[in-house]
């Protein structure tokens, strides 16, 4: 057996083929065939009638006792059992280390798509088809798998580098960056992949509790020593808090100091291929070819020769049918 078989298909979420027709648009008063019941709602589940209170912050949730989710007008739904949210690996979740854990429950989990397509490409044997879609370059070997910082193998142990690379660059920081994904072909390439599904690049609005000024959060991710500086700090300082793209520029800031000698840094903003393109914006954040940076699209990942065959009908089916706030979630025509 390999570490790979140790990582069992599982069952597909609910998706666009479990839903009532135009779920998406009908949590509203102003629907004519409306699922609102004065403050409760009917499950979003075709042929489920349950009717149950709204979904209230700081409430606990009503779950469906027919479907174990929570049905919310935003509109989306979140499984009482989170493993219901994963295609593959179930079994291995609760050896992560992961923060905001409590989120992978979520039909709007972006760390969920992350997990489903990336372990399955890695049971799959197609991460290095991946690679080559992501940056362009034929990997040597099979890529090596991160998640979160866990290695995706069968002890999914923690990769000992990111730590001291957070020790060192956020000794302080209660919530230390966690790459969403990592792809590592030693001697090559180290790719660091910021993950999006349903929401946009992070900016420095809001982040000074966290980070401090713009000032100091230049001064905290400083590039590698006898580096060049992946970051264009000048132009950067220059900017409003909003359009500082701070996710990517910490990733660029890791992925120079993970990279080894021979390594090319890499990051990739993964989007889907309806979501806004930050790639000319980020661009400008950047300082030379020091770290090489691309947009690419989670459809561009359904493609591959790898998905399209017979061994993939659970994630090419994964892909078909997710969801976004109860609307297909990738435009795969």
């Amino acid at each position: 057996m390999t570490d790979a078989d140790k990582f069992s298909w599982s069952g597909i979420p609910y998706g666009i083929s479990d839903l009532k027709v135009n779920a998406d648009s009908r949590y509203s008063i102003e629907s004519s065939h409306s699922l609102l019941r004065g403050e409760q709602v009917v499950c979003c589940i075709n042929g489920c009638e349950e009717v149950l209170p709204k979904r209230r912050r700081g409430q606990s949730p009503y779950y469906c006792s027919k479907h174990g989710i929570s049905v919310s007008t935003k509109p989306t739904y979140i499984y009482r059992n989170a493993k219901r949210n994963f295609i593959v690996g179930q079994n291995m979740l609760t050896q992560l280390s992961k923060v905001e854990s409590w989120r992978l429950g979520f039909e709007t989990s972006e760390d969920a798509v992350s997990w489903n397509v990336f372990v399955g490409l890695y049971v799959l044997g197609g991460l290095a088809e991946a690679f080559r879609q992501l940056t362009g370059e034929i990997p040597r070997e099979e890529p090596e798998l991160y998640l979160w910082g866990n290695r995706i193998d069968a002890e999914l142990t923690q990769c000992k580098k990111l730590g001291k690379v957070r020790a060192d660059l956020e000794p302080d920081l209660k919530i230390k960056t966690e790459p969403d994904i990592m792809l590592r072909v030693p001697g090559q390439a180290i790719v660091l992949i910021e993950a999006k599904f349903g929401s946009p690049n992070g900016t420095m609005a809001g982040k000074k509790g966290r980070f401090g000024s713009v000032t100091e959060f230049l001064n905290r991710y400083k590039p590698k020593d006898v580096a060049a500086d992946p970051l264009n700090r000048s132009w950067i300082s220059e900017q409003q808090d909003e359009k500082i793209l701070e996710q990517l520029c910490r990733n660029a800031i890791f992925a120079q100091w993970l990279a080894s000698q021979c390594d090319q840094p890499f990051v990739i903003n993964l989007v889907r291929r309806k979501a806004q393109n930050d790639q000319e914006l980020f661009r400008q954040h950047l300082s030379g070819d020091e770290v090489q940076f691309h947009v690419r699209n989670w459809e561009d990942l359904y493609g591959l020769p790898v998905i399209q065959g017979e061994r993939a009908s659970v994630l090419r089916t994964y892909f078909e049918n997710k969801t976004l706030n109860l609307a297909p979630a990738f435009d795969l025509r």
